[in-house]
């Protein structure tokens, strides 16, 4: 899917919503994840300040329709964020399964999820030792 069929298949407010939302999960906005979701906002031309300020809770998103590209890209962004601090702890892992609970998502895809990044990062980090950035 290119960039283009992805915006338009994003549903752009709920998805920095859950970021925000995610964000706030374990350890609080912290501003490496502050930065990312300002990253992803901006991207979208979406304000988060008055969003931050209005924080709410994962079980929102129940009743919401959203289409699968933003329940994974929710699921993605989530599990991004609980490595953000170089750990994943169980009660942040506890923490996605259920935001993939309240979204309807099965464990073992965001378990597929979590692999495809783990391997996505090690091709990063191959990349940096072999362009020397590392």
């Amino acid at each position: 899917m290119d960039t283009e069929n992805f915006t338009q298949e994003l549903d752009k407010l709920a998805y920095i919503e859950a970021l925000i939302i995610i964000a706030s999960v374990e350890d609080g906005i912290t501003q490496p994840k502050k930065d990312f979701i300002k990253m992803q906002s901006d991207l979208l031309s979406i304000d988060i300040e008055p969003l931050l300020e209005k924080v709410s809770d994962i079980s929102d998103f129940k009743s919401k329709s959203m289409s699968r590209t933003t329940k994974m890209s929710i699921i993605r962004d989530s599990i991004s964020f609980a490595y953000i601090d170089g750990r994943y702890s169980q009660s942040e892992q506890e923490s996605v399964y259920k935001i993939a609970e309240a979204l309807a998502i099965d464990k073992s895809d965001v378990d597929a999820m979590e692999n495809w990044l783990k391997e996505y990062w090690l091709i990063l980090d191959k990349g940096n030792l072999l362009l020397g950035l590392k």
